[in-house]
């Protein structure tokens, strides 16, 4: 369920690192859902309350961290959320977690949107995408 209000989220409303489109592939929202994603796992990593995510972007985390004796650049913290976020899909697949037996609640296509009509094949198609680039690690 999760995945599919994030997903929504997306489709939404402007995220910060969002690029809004009337017409927008499958693939754009689920491109941005992973890389927030990524970026949640380093800011779990830290203890950071995901409501300020906003605020503490890499450069910030970066040099907080440097004041902890932590040597680490941007990339590196971007680096580290994707392995950590490929490391936590690895084990969830592992322990039996699979995207195939989702079920889309209807209730997704009946709540109007300001922006966009979803329908259930773009959720499909946007699943199957998401289910390909974590399968690709």
């Amino acid at each position: 369920m999760y995945f599919f209000s994030t997903l929504k989220s997306l489709i939404e409303l402007p995220y910060p690192n969002f690029s809004y489109k009337k017409e927008m592939s499958p693939e754009a929202p689920v491109d941005d859902f992973i890389k927030e994603e990524k970026w949640r796992e380093i800011l779990s990593s830290l203890v950071i309350c995901f409501f300020a995510r906003g605020i503490y972007q890499p450069d910030l985390v970066a040099m907080a961290l440097s004041f902890a004796g932590f040597d680490l650049h941007p990339e590196d913290l971007n680096r580290i959320g994707d392995q950590i976020y490929k490391e936590k899909y690895r084990f969830k697949m592992l322990t039996g977690f699979s995207l195939d037996g989702l079920r889309i609640p209807k209730r997704i296509f009946d709540t109007p949107s300001p922006n966009a009509e979803l329908k259930e094949g773009y959720i499909q198609r946007a699943i199957a995408y998401a289910k390909k680039v974590i399968q690709a690690g």
